[in-house]
């Protein structure tokens, strides 16, 4: 094995640095991740704290407030019983405390008192009054019109509200001195409300009723929503039945959304309780809590874990509230691992583009040492190659003080303009498939399958001879340029130019599977290139070129033809005539391109073509359909579909020896839709003469041409 002294220097070089690139990515790496883990750690316990000193500030005038009122009642100070007294009084609460959502007050005959902050910041108050039959309503709204089911006014109603049976009572029987109740949905307005309820007595002990602040604990979802945490961390809470409580959320509708979970009770009324971890709709948070429930945990302390869900790392932080607080609440927080991972994958970018830096420096300055010797060998290797393939356009100017390297250079430069002359006169793909087998050329030729275009220029000999030789090769050139640019661009081979004329083939000596359709777009496009260049020319006041083509397909021997000493890469044989002479029927028909039946079967599902007539050309003795070309497929103007048409159905009872029919439609042809259609007019004289001499009952459509 040989390797170059280039290779051996940017190698040795562009290794030591990757080995010590990679050496400090992966130190970087080990020590950043467990710096970041640390930092990451204790900015999660620094927002835990900052959620749960939130929480405390914002629940905890409701302790004060329900003992200054336990007081108070308890001393015979307010009379929670007189709605006259004390509706004043717990609006006074409200009012003076905006944290604060409603004051209730409720007896063990099921009596209360409710008052209440409405979503305008107004108070609406109601006492509820239990009779044998009935509960009486007495509303008071500070604003009216808020809330107009209930206006104020008294009503009694069969059913109502009985405070007996509600959390925050139940949960106030359970203290003297007062406690939070469970987290629960309020029934009127679908809030969720948390309550700080203790059971009130007499100087007598006498047990006069529950009394309880309300505190919406919707906030603490919209305080969520303000923390950032990393780029896309989150914080919760639950509660003791590990129910979620509280997520980051913009608005009321995104917590009835994330929080609420509607359901019907067995009454049939529908109503409100929270998700749990196993149908909360953000999984990633139920799993962070269900992970969290089933760790074994002494008093589930604070604890930071990691684990997986979808294919995706998480960090979480675990938080339980003080005990002495009794909030029965939990503070979580919950990260994606490449939210903070993404400083390490930074830093080690740093360190990698910082390498790569170093890299490339060891590759210039191994370039540097070695260009010396090895480049301007190196550039010729590749000036070799490039003649290989024939592509003979580079120009590289190769600067060295060895003279042996110069001299291959000249030679160099010199093949390259002999074989630039060279490539003028043979086909280029030919040339760069024998240097690809490595072959020298050899007079041999097979039989395949392939498409040969013929080209010719109407009236050439007239024109010719109304212009100069040095005016003919002036217009002939750019057209000649043209036509081949336009060929080579589609895949095919020019063969030869025999004085106006053109003949290319597809299929050889590249095989192509969609020969005969890539051989239709290039007539096209050649057809449309001679129109425009024709327009040019008038423009010009010089004589117009009006190009006639003919297509055909089949198998033809393709090959070197000539002697040992000069050979014709070219194809021959029945095919390659008939392409010829299709040519040629342009003229007859008055049409520009003509392919024979062979070419549009192969080529139909991507061409808009006519048939034109089934015909024997001279040299040949059996018929062949041929069709006038028109468009690529889906391209044909409204008017030449039309055309189509009706040709198609005269010719089919033209054939079909129905000249009658057929006189009448090539006859509306040319009187209503396109009346210089010369082959309309053909097939019109046809049905004419023969129904006066009709031809032979084995007449078979054939028209024989007698001519080239």
């Amino acid at each position: 094995m040989k390797i170059s002294v280039r290779f051996n220097i940017v190698f040795i070089l562009v290794t030591l640095i990757i080995i010590t690139g990679v050496t400090i990515v992966f130190i970087s790496y080990l020590g950043s991740k467990n710096s970041v883990y640390f930092l990451v750690e204790n900015m999660l316990k620094e927002v835990a704290k900052t959620v749960t000193n939130e929480t405390v500030n914002y629940l905890n005038n409701a302790p004060r407030a329900s003992q200054i009122t336990n007081f108070l009642i308890s001393n015979d100070m307010v009379d929670p019983d007189n709605f006259e007294i004390a509706e004043p009084y717990f609006k006074k609460i409200l009012k003076s405390n905006k944290e604060l959502s409603s004051c209730l007050w409720g007896t063990p005959q099921g009596n209360s008192i409710v008052v209440r902050r409405m979503i305008d910041d107004t108070i609406s108050s109601r006492l509820n009054t239990m009779t044998k039959n009935s509960v009486i309503y007495t509303w008071l709204h500070e604003n009216p019109e808020y809330f107009k089911t209930f206006k104020n006014d008294t009503v009694s109603l069969k059913k109502g509200y009985d405070a007996r049976k509600r959390t925050w009572y139940k949960d106030g029987l359970k203290s003297k001195d007062g406690q939070w109740t469970d987290l629960y949905v309020s029934t009127t307005d679908k809030n969720m409300m948390f309550g700080y309820a203790v059971s009130i007595f007499d100087n007598k002990n006498k047990f006069l009723g529950v009394y309880s602040i309300g505190i919406s604990f919707f906030r603490m979802s919209y305080f969520l929503n303000t923390l950032k945490i990393g780029k896309s961390g989150k914080a919760f809470m639950f509660n003791n039945k590990y129910e979620i409580v509280a997520l980051p959320v913009k608005d009321e509708n995104e917590i009835f959304d994330k929080l609420m979970n509607k359901y019907t009770d067995e009454k049939g009324v529908e109503n409100y309780k929270f998700f749990n971890a196993d149908d909360v709709k953000e999984k990633e948070i139920g799993e962070a809590i269900k992970i969290y429930k089933n760790k074994d945990i002494k008093d589930k302390s604070s604890i930071l874990y990691t684990f997986t869900f979808d294919d995706k790392k998480y960090l979480s932080l675990i938080t339980p509230f003080p005990a002495d607080l009794s909030f029965n609440l939990t503070a979580g927080i919950l990260i994606p691992e490449e939210d903070i991972m993404y400083l390490i994958y930074r830093n080690n970018i740093i360190v990698i583009i910082f390498s790569i830096f170093f890299i490339l420096l060891s590759i210039a300055t191994g370039f540097v040492i070695s260009k010396s010797i090895s480049g301007p060998l190196k550039m010729l290797a590749g000036e070799a190659d490039k003649i290989r393939e024939l592509n003979l356009s580079s120009d590289v100017k190769i600067k060295t003080y060895l003279t042996e390297i110069n001299i291959i250079n000249n030679s160099f430069e010199n093949m390259k303009k002999g074989l630039k002359s060279f490539k003028k006169y043979v086909p280029g793909d030919l040339v760069v498939q024998l240097m690809k087998m490595q072959k020298e050329a050899v007079i041999e030729g097979k039989k395949t399958d392939i498409t040969i275009l013929f080209s010719d220029i109407e009236n050439f000999t007239g024109i010719s001879e109304k212009l100069k030789p040095e005016e003919l090769m002036e217009n002939l050139t750019p057209y000649f340029k043209g036509m081949s640019s336009t060929i080579h661009e589609n895949k095919g081979t020019v063969d030869k130019f025999i004085g106006d004329a053109i003949m290319a083939f597809w299929g050889a000596p590249i095989d192509i599977q969609d020969h005969a359709v890539c051989a239709c777009r290039a007539a096209l496009q050649c057809s449309r290139f001679s129109i425009e260049l024709a327009k040019r020319y008038k423009d010009q006041n010089k004589l117009a070129f009006n190009t006639r083509i003919g297509v055909n397909t089949g198998e033809a021997t393709v090959g070197n033809m000539g002697y040992e000493e000069r050979l014709n890469y070219t194809a021959i044989g029945d095919n390659v005539n008939l392409a010829s002479r299709l040519e040629g029927l342009n003229k007859f028909y008055a049409t520009n391109i003509i392919i024979s039946e062979f070419t549009f079967e192969k080529a139909k599902e991507y061409i808009e073509a006519r048939i034109l007539d089934i015909v024997t050309v001279k040299g040949r003795t059996h018929g062949v359909k041929i069709y006038e070309l028109l468009s690529e497929k889906g391209n044909l103007v409204q008017e030449k579909q039309k055309l189509i048409n009706f040709y198609n159905e005269g010719i089919k009872y033209y054939l079909s020896g129905n000249w009658n029919e057929a006189k009448k439609i090539f006859t509306e042809i040319i009187n209503n839709i396109t009346p210089l259609d010369k082959p309309s007019k053909i097939m019109l004289s046809r049905c004419s003469e023969y129904l006066i001499n009709p031809p032979d009952k084995e007449w078979d459509g054939i028209y024989i041409h007698k001519e080239k």
